[in-house]
């Protein structure tokens, strides 16, 4: 776990380092993912607005998660 495992993020493509970090859990901010894969935000969120949907209100607000069609969902 912990800084082996963010190392590991780091040198995957990052479409796949998200898809791995959102099967551990189902909301993430873009900071959070920043930490983890060591990339920008700006990035992120170029990747997220393709796969997911931001949380403006609520109580995930702030946060991201993945549109149903990847999340297994139905």
């Amino acid at each position: 776990g912990g800084e082996e495992e963010k190392g590991r993020y780091q040198r995957m493509d990052l479409r796949s380092a998200i898809f791995e970090l959102f099967d551990t859990k189902a909301n993430w901010s873009v900071k959070d993912l920043q930490y983890q894969t060591g990339r920008t935000g700006q990035e992120i969120k170029e990747v997220l607005g393709k796969l997911g949907k931001y949380e403006a209100q609520g109580e995930n607000r702030g946060t991201w998660h993945l549109v149903d069609l990847y999340t297994g969902k139905k």
